[in-house]
């Protein structure tokens, strides 16, 4: 591997070093976007000038550092609360009537949490001002608010709070995750103090996505009657979690299997071999071969929106793309380039990414795979198929729980000693 084929790797340290500072410190730089703007113009008169090269790493360090303050500045301005428009700076004591779209699948628990974005807020219906912001509502689990679906667009009186910090230091920050969400205010609302508005709001392939994922799981209640069959299930094919129990994501956890139970790379993998093996058939060639890589992707974005574009599969579907298309090209798509751009690609998109802990585990455990693997299959002597290949099952288990040890240890305060088990299940 040499720096040649590798820019991403280069390029992406930097910039996700100022993502990291300035999620830390989420404080505004002033007149840091236009420096930003006037080192972007510089650095691109340097890149055609002819440097000694014993001063070329000085245009070096200066890159870097350009971005690291692109990382600092674009972290800190995708923190919602810096618009002007924010409803913030229009909460009072008693309670507001407000409107806003479904942005997200409402999810279930012991309350259904709605994510909106409001859209407008006053005293009464006929009072409102135009704002944005997202907003989470608490509502109880009734024939009313369990209709509720991406799209629609409601109104409600309730209460806006801000989310609250835990009342204990040492357990799960529910607020700090979700500011990673972007959302900053809470709001528990009565099903008497809510309604649906009008539906069929926000993006058409949004909507598509979210209602062939309700027909899936309306098949799979149907052919898995009892409740954690149905969970395990509806998790393992379209990454769908709210039904999981405590006990079962416990026991997942404990046996270093709780990739299987969100969706990632292996079920991309899965879906992209399977893909490979049916259109083998068709045997394309010369320029029909485009057309191969074109169904492959259709269908893994398709499946990406399909189970909720969430930050692990988002990764795995950047990758497989950026792979395919590099290949379709006549490229080499090295992993150490792959790896990082589509990490690059996915944080210019949202910057709040690096700090969800799935997608923490998802790159972590693919540099492990690709650092671990191969030297670690050096170390045995060459054997039987049959037994070679469950070897490398064993491996590919093992390197990626390597490349995750330092986040496990960490977040988790364990390290599950049956995965060697539960790879080759």
């Amino acid at each position: 591997m040499t720096q040649r084929y590798t820019p991403y790797l280069r390029f992406v340290v930097p910039f996700v070093s100022g993502l990291a500072a300035g999620g830390w410190a989420d404080q505004p730089v002033q007149y840091l976007g236009p420096v930003l703007v006037i080192g972007a113009v510089l650095a691109a008169w340097l890149a055609i000038q002819k440097i000694a090269y014993r001063y070329r790493w000085l245009f070096g360090a200066y890159i870097y550092l350009l971005l690291f303050f692109a990382g600092y500045f674009h972290c800190v301005a995708h923190n919602e609360l810096r618009r002007s428009s924010h409803f913030a700076a229009h909460l009072s004591a008693h309670a507001p009537y407000f409107t806003g779209m479904v942005y997200q699948s409402p999810s279930r628990g012991a309350k259904l949490k709605v994510p909106i974005q409001v859209e407008g807020i006053g005293t009464a219906p006929d009072s409102l001002k135009r704002v944005s912001g997202n907003l989470l509502l608490f509502l109880n689990i009734d024939s009313l608010t369990e209709k509720i679906r991406y799209g629609d667009r409601i109104g409600a009186y309730a209460v806006v709070q801000p989310c609250e910090a835990p009342k204990n230091p040492d357990a799960f920050d529910y607020r700090r995750y979700l500011h990673f969400q972007n959302i900053h205010y809470q709001a528990f609302v009565k099903s008497d103090s809510v309604a649906v508005l009008s539906g069929g709001h926000g993006y058409r392939l949004w909507r598509m996505a979210y209602e062939s994922r309700d027909r899936l799981l309306g098949l799979l209640r149907k052919y898995f009657p009892t409740d954690d069959e149905y969970a395990v299930a509806s998790a393992l094919l379209v990454g769908y979690t709210d039904d999981l129990s405590d006990e079962l994501r416990a026991a997942y956890a404990q046996t270093g299997s709780m990739h299987a139970l969100a969706v990632s790379g292996t079920h991309v993998g899965m879906l992209y071999v399977g893909l490979m093996f049916l259109l083998a058939r068709f045997r394309f060639r010369g320029r029909w071969k485009l057309l191969e890589t074109v169904l492959i992707l259709l269908a893994i974005w398709a499946f990406t929106f399909l189970t909720g574009a969430t930050a692990s599969v988002l990764r795995a579907s950047v990758m497989f793309s950026t792979y395919m298309l590099g290949k379709a090209f006549h490229r080499d798509a090295p992993a150490w380039n792959v790896l990082p751009a589509s990490a690059f690609g996915l944080l210019l998109y949202n910057p709040y990414f690096l700090f969800d802990v799935g997608f923490q585990l998802s790159y972590a455990a693919v540099a492990g795979m690709v650092f671990f693997y191969a030297r670690l299959y050096k170390l045995f002597p060459p054997m039987p198929r049959w037994a070679d290949e469950g070897l490398k099952v064993l491996l590919v288990g093992m390197a990626a729980q390597l490349g995750t040890l330092p986040l496990t240890l960490f977040y988790f305060h364990q390290f599950p000693v049956y995965f060697w088990l539960s790879g080759w299940i």
